[in-house]
């Protein structure tokens, strides 16, 4: 393995570290996590391969034809001024998280127009490698598929796909079926009624003249062990209670 490969490989372990600690209050499986990293890991390859940095990589093949101005790793001090701070599931403000050797991971910083203009080149596959990005690899749950990175809906045709870090949170949604793509951008973390996914499920219900879930200023609490054996031994404790008054009430009669 060449030395630049083996330098991004070694930032592998400390990277992961920063990520859980980020994202610590969210329940992320184990093959997501690697999933996330080996993508991070392939952005590094791709670059060292076309003899360039990850940056001008993505600048020269997707951001630049696609007219993406405003989509970059590194913000100039007028994109700064701009970008919107983040805040956590407690609406505590938090630093955007920094990739720093994995950028493939999701280091790009976008706006909603630019993120239209490439979810547009994806609905009406633009490209040969967008036409590769959407093939079917693996089959996910009863009626879902996954390409590179998409979702794939198979009753639908739609395809989508999500990301989160601890104060911001993404989801990209496309149709083309309906001629339909969406976008929503928040500076939000996960567990909230507020984070990208959330709104997503409500602009999209909105769009197509379904009932619309109501979206209130609320806050999931984080899973934790003390807080599943809570509710464990009090649904057990209720369950006993209301079993003990049945039993009661049929002795009485």
């Amino acid at each position: 393995m060449n030395s630049p490969l083996k330098e991004q490989v070694a930032q592998t372990a400390a990277w992961i570290a920063k990520l859980r600690a980020e994202i610590s209050h969210v329940i992320v499986g184990q093959e997501a996590l690697v999933d996330r990293l080996l993508v991070g890991l392939l952005g590094n390859v791709l670059a060292h391969r076309a003899n360039a940095s990850y940056p001008d990589l993505v600048r020269e093949r997707i951001t630049g034809p696609l007219g993406m101005h405003d989509t970059v790793i590194a913000m100039s001090p007028e994109q700064r001024r701009r970008f919107l701070p983040g805040f956590n599931w407690k609406h505590e403000p938090k630093p955007p998280f920094d990739l720093e050797g994995m950028a493939g991971a999701g280091a790009l910083r976008s706006t909603a127009h630019d993120m239209l203009l490439y979810l547009s080149a994806q609905m009406h596959s633009a490209t040969a490698a967008m036409r590769l990005s959407q093939i079917p690899r693996q089959k996910l749950g009863s009626d879902g598929q996954i390409a590179l990175a998409w979702m794939l809906d198979t009753k639908t045709g739609a395809f989508s796909h999500g990301g989160a870090t601890a104060a911001h949170t993404a989801l990209a949604y496309v149709s083309p079926r309906e001629e339909l793509a969406l976008i929503v951008l928040s500076n939000t973390g996960p567990s909230t009624a507020i984070s990208a996914d959330i709104i997503g499920q409500h602009i999209l219900a909105r769009l197509r003249g379904t009932p619309a879930a109501e979206i209130r200023s609320m806050q999931i609490p984080p899973a934790s062990a003390w807080r599943m054996a809570y509710a464990y031994w009090m649904t057990m404790l209720l369950s006993g209670v209301f079993a003990f008054g049945c039993v009661l009430c049929v002795q009485g009669l």
